[in-house]
């Protein structure tokens, strides 16, 4: 996996690949029961073949009028079939369902911890707000129980949608104690809450907000966009490889986060 990473929302995912319910086929007619008599009964009844005729008869054009309707009903039921599950009606149904579960995410509160924060989430700050204003905040949490909640780095939120997106940044390790803090399947668990519960996840490396902080918010703005109007997400932030547990360590040996962290954001 590389950074930047993006993941949907579990209701989202399945809207996308959501189609209408497709009605029942229409009945066709059953065949007409007709009298029939062997030889023997018309031998000794041939006063109720006449009678016989007409009520074939009678049956015989109510089904022939049936099967007409039937087939005009078969006819018409593929035409709704062809514009039900056209390109533009899936789409627009699709549309829909995206939208109704973008509005379903779990909310966030004001957190009265004291969350400290790092250089790259400072600076970054100032690009975000600077593009989507008071969409962003800060210094939030979300409950995941009574006595657990997660602090997102970043929240985009916008209360007319109420699209909601977690927009984090990952450190492979603690400057102080040198331990890896984000590594490869390390955030599985939290992304699922999130993604579960109706958010968008977004993370970038430490690394990637240092150098190109613009072209992570315009790659924000292109995730955006593409859950909302179905545009083609663009990234022009230079990919980095997830390090694994094993990789972070050796980062933090090597002091790796030094080498990047006088950057001037560009």
């Amino acid at each position: 996996m590389e950074y930047p990473i993006f993941l949907k929302s579990e209701g989202f995912i399945l809207a996308e690949k959501s189609k209408p319910q497709v009605p029942e086929l229409p009945k066709e007619p059953p065949l007409p029961k007709l009298i029939k008599k062997n030889w023997f009964e018309s031998l000794i009844l041939p006063y109720e073949d006449f009678q016989d005729s007409q009520i074939n008869t009678n049956r015989t054009d109510r089904y022939k009028g049936a099967y007409i309707e039937y087939v005009k009903q078969m006819e018409a039921y593929k035409k709704h079939i062809i514009s039900l599950l056209s390109e533009t009606s899936l789409k627009e149904f699709r549309k829909k369902g995206k939208n109704d579960t973008i509005g379903l995410s779990l909310d966030f509160y004001k957190t009265q911890e004291d969350i400290l924060k790092g250089f790259s989430e400072k600076k970054f700050k100032a690009f975000l707000i600077e593009k989507f204003g008071d969409r962003i905040h800060a210094d939030v949490e979300i409950h995941i129980s009574p006595i657990s909640r997660y602090f997102p780095d970043f929240v985009y939120k916008n209360e007319k949608t109420g699209l909601s997106i977690d927009i984090e940044i990952d450190e492979p390790y603690s400057i102080d104690s040198k331990q890896p803090i984000h590594y490869a399947r390390v955030d599985n668990r939290r992304n699922r809450f999130f993604t579960k519960n109706g958010w968008f996840v977004i993370r970038f490396s430490e690394e990637q907000i240092v150098k190109h902080s613009n072209c992570c918010v315009k790659y924000l703005e292109s995730i955006i966009n593409h859950i909302n109007d179905n545009e083609e997400v663009s990234n022009i932030v230079p990919k980095t490889p997830m390090w694994t547990y094993e990789e972070a360590l050796e980062m933090a040996r090597k002091d790796y986060r030094t080498t990047y962290l006088n950057y001037h954001l560009i």
